[in-house]
């Protein structure tokens, strides 16, 4: 596993660092599955390459974009929990929660209420697919 965070500023000690406008991105040797989080504010733990962040985008490699309004990001056990409301899209379905655990090893998500969504049908063409004229 990879793991970078960039930051447009940073204060803090090894302990705690008080970052704005941070990325986190972290990668699985195993396969390809890539996760990157992004915040316009939150706290890393340069030692352990923790996070907590605020009002955080996650995209991963199974097309899914999720709206987190409090998540603490885990490296060591790769792990993300958050808290809501929070917004998840994908392939496909959008759905809603208060709670969420997401397994970065294989891509499992576990959902506590409540937990509302729509599922279509159809599903959308990968992103890789579209051309950019299209919405997503």
């Amino acid at each position: 596993m990879t793991w970078q965070a960039v930051a447009k500023t940073a204060t803090g000690d090894l302990q705690s660092t008080k970052v704005t406008a941070v990325t986190v991105t972290h990668h699985l040797e195993e396969g390809s599955h890539t996760v990157v989080l992004h915040a316009p504010r939150g706290t890393l733990s340069p030692q352990t390459h923790d996070a907590f962040l605020q009002d955080a985008i996650v995209e991963d490699s199974f097309e899914r974009r999720m709206k987190i309004p409090a998540l603490t990001y885990h490296r060591k056990p790769e792990t993300i929990v958050g808290s809501g409301p929070i917004e998840i899209d994908g392939p496909g379905y959008s759905l809603s929660a208060s709670q969420l655990e997401y397994k970065l090893k294989n891509g499992s998500l576990f959902l506590s209420g409540p937990v509302e969504g729509t599922v279509s049908m159809t599903t959308k063409r990968p992103r890789s697919e579209r051309s950019h004229s299209e919405a997503p």
